[in-house]
């Protein structure tokens, strides 16, 4: 309660509560970009650990040699957008998950949705081209 003073007598108004932080990351209307993150990268990996099932490491390993040759020119970059989805493992994928609702629910309570979407895509592109370069392609 919120006291005012007004001369000779006080009025109490109610307070209106904060929401707390699983409403914050996880809005019971709409999704907010942490449960939009967490689904792409969940289903993503879940559909390639289904597909490629015991085989799962080889055919990730396999692919990621692949994709740098298909980078030619700068137009061919798109190719390194699904890296922002793919994990080495399931235990890679938990522990990325985990650090995900830490790290992209502080951005999105400060910065917004939008922002926390973009610095995801931003950051994960970022380390991407960093990585093919520092790998000699």
């Amino acid at each position: 309660m919120v006291e005012i003073h007004t001369g000779d007598f006080e009025i109490e108004e109610p307070r209106r509560p904060e929401p707390s932080l699983r409403n914050r990351l996880f809005p019971s209307r709409g999704f907010s970009a942490v449960e939009l993150l967490l689904l792409a990268n969940l289903l993503v990996g879940i559909a390639l650990m289904a597909l490629w099932r015991g085989a799962y490491a080889l055919e990730l390993a396999g692919a990621m040699r692949r994709w740098p040759e298909a980078i030619r020119g700068p137009l061919d970059a798109w190719w390194m957008f699904p890296t922002l989805f793919i994990h080495a493992s399931f235990g890679h994928l938990a522990r990325n998950m985990i650090a995900l609702v830490a790290a992209a629910a502080v951005v999105e309570i400060f910065y917004g949705s939008r922002r926390a979407l973009l610095a995801y895509v931003v950051t994960g592109f970022a380390g991407a081209v960093f990585s093919y370069f520092g790998h000699s392609r």
